[in-house]
């Protein structure tokens, strides 16, 4: 693999948007539509959205911990929970779960998640105590099957899933083995394979959390130590990382490019350590960037 480069750019403009004061803020995604951003706080059991056309929150209590979602093209939202995929109609309070493929695994949840381009969910587990690769990933296909999409991969816990702009290659971040993979994958198919290192933190200071590709194909991630930086990495002929703290990130949220810079997740989800977490990594607001001009490859997959 070809070695990892760093560069300089400018600083970019952050304005914050909310004080959410989340435990755990998780998942944003923006709508279009709506023009607002939606997310989670893992921590707080709640749903978030932010409009961005009056500046009002609107905040949903959920049952149990929501990791990750997509929204549904009939409307509502599909979820990966502590206890599995659901089905979430926000405003009818409704969660109806659809299947839970880790039913026995009690030291697992599910976190990362992200629909491709035909609407499959993709999420992987986590182990709660950062201590064994017991993590999974699964893809929920629009019919609701549920598949292990990679049986013979295990590890810690999952991130940075995102898919490239042509819809060849998957990528996928094992946050605590300290490297982002990419697969070969099949749009028609939903088929992954040839997993290979994309790139390895294990030199560097940081560890990589949420994730996206924008349409130029590069792959950008967040650092989810103190450090709290956006990184990217080129996905073509040579791969390099710029830290985010002098990069220019983009062009406000509309992008739905992931820049929320919310609590690092790393090691402190489980019960005892929460009060740990929240002292070492305070929980920090939604907020935008304008700067540069990089852009989504436009749209958020529906499931």
């Amino acid at each position: 693999m070809a070695a990892v480069e760093w560069e300089t750019a400018m600083r970019p403009e952050i304005e914050c948007v909310y004080e959410s004061q989340d435990g755990l803020g998780e998942a944003p995604i923006w709508s279009e539509e709506e023009r607002a951003l939606y997310w989670s706080d893992h921590v707080g059991c709640t749903m978030k959205r932010w409009s961005a056309d009056t500046g009002a929150v609107t905040v949903w209590n959920t049952p149990g911990s929501v990791g990750s979602f997509a929204f549904r093209e009939e409307g509502g939202l599909v979820g990966a929970t502590d206890s599995g995929f659901h089905r979430i109609d926000l405003d009818a309070a409704a969660y109806e779960q659809i299947v839970d493929p880790e039913a026995g695994v009690a030291d697992n949840r599910f976190n990362d998640g992200k629909c491709d381009r035909r609407g499959r969910f993709w999420c992987g587990t986590m182990n709660k105590r950062i201590e064994a690769k017991t993590g999974s990933l699964y893809r929920l296909d629009p019919d609701f099957v549920c598949h292990a999409a990679a049986p013979d991969f295990r590890f810690t816990v999952s991130n940075g899933i995102a898919f490239d702009p042509e819809d060849t290659r998957m990528y996928f971040a094992d946050t605590i083995g300290q490297a982002v993979y990419a697969f070969d994958f099949d749009i028609d198919s939903g088929e992954i394979s040839n997993r290979r290192e994309f790139f390895s933190t294990a030199e560097r200071t940081g560890m990589v959390d949420g994730a996206t590709v924008d349409q130029d194909g590069y792959y950008w991630f967040v650092d989810a130590t103190r450090n709290a930086r956006m990184c990217r990495c080129a996905t073509r002929k040579f791969e390099k990382m710029i830290p985010a703290s002098e990069v220019r990130l983009g062009h406000r949220v509309q992008l739905s490019i992931r820049i929320l810079e919310m609590s690092p997740e790393a090691q402190e989800l489980l019960e005892p350590e929460v009060e740990k977490c929240l002292e070492r990594y305070p929980a920090r607001p939604p907020r935008t960037s304008k700067g540069v001009g990089i852009r989504g490859p436009g749209g958020v997959p529906a499931h």
